[in-house]
């Protein structure tokens, strides 16, 4: 028994190590995706779109700025709220790790947008934004918000 306890009492030990020693393990991004309709409420532009690019700012390249951060170009297919324009270029980390949105070129999404503590927009999985295959309840939601908006006086 007290081999059981002293093996338990050293992960303990190592966990809270690690834990201390590098953080960036410990503090993982936690939040509840919204539903849509309190993600568009919440969001200066909601879109559909897929993604064209994928870069590194050149400030961030340079480590004098956000690390992690990418700068990801859409194709804008549908646009419920915000500018009308034919792409759009948001922020976001890479990772969930990081509360970014892990994008890849030539992936359909729903983005939800707000402005970033620095200069742009920003997105992440805290804002709603996810893959368009599978979110169909979310689309037909943001078509009733947009149709109401455009009907008020």
């Amino acid at each position: 028994m007290s081999r059981i306890f002293d093996c338990c009492s050293h992960v303990a030990h190592v966990s809270g190590f690690l834990a201390l020693a590098m953080p960036s393990l410990a503090l993982a991004c936690s939040c509840e995706q919204p539903s849509a309709d309190k993600a568009y409420e919440r969001a200066t532009a909601v879109f559909a779109g897929t993604v064209t690019g994928v870069e590194e700012p050149f400030w961030v390249r340079l480590g004098l700025s956000e690390p992690g951060a990418h700068d990801v170009t859409f194709q804008v297919t549908k646009r419920w709220k915000g500018a009308d324009a034919a792409s759009a270029t948001v922020r976001t980390r890479l990772t969930g790790e990081a509360c970014g949105y892990p994008f890849q070129v030539g992936g359909a999404y729903l983005v939800f947008v707000a402005p970033g503590p620095a200069e742009g927009l920003e997105t992440g999985i805290c804002s709603g934004t996810r893959d368009l295959a599978g979110a169909e309840e979310e689309v037909d939601i943001l078509d009733g918000l947009a149709a109401s908006e455009q009907a008020a006086p």
